[in-house]
């Protein structure tokens, strides 16, 4: 993936994060439910941010992450 796209996704994944967010700090109203899981949402963009910025470091130093055996 380029660094272009990665950088593009990351400010999608942002933006998106930062509506999940204002949806879920809305205040609540009484007797309707909330048919989207506002908070889940927003921590799965969130893991997929963190993967973006580590790819995005990769791409822009050129060495590849490790893994956790050194791999």
């Amino acid at each position: 993936m380029s660094l272009e796209l990665t950088l593009a996704l990351m400010a999608l994944t942002g933006a998106a994060l930062g509506f999940t967010l204002w949806r879920e700090r809305r205040p609540a109203e009484p007797f309707k439910p909330k048919l989207v899981p506002w908070l889940f949402l927003s921590m799965t963009l969130l893991v997929i941010l963190l993967v973006l910025t580590a790819h995005a470091v990769a791409e822009l130093t050129g060495v590849q992450m490790k893994g956790r055996f050194g791999g």
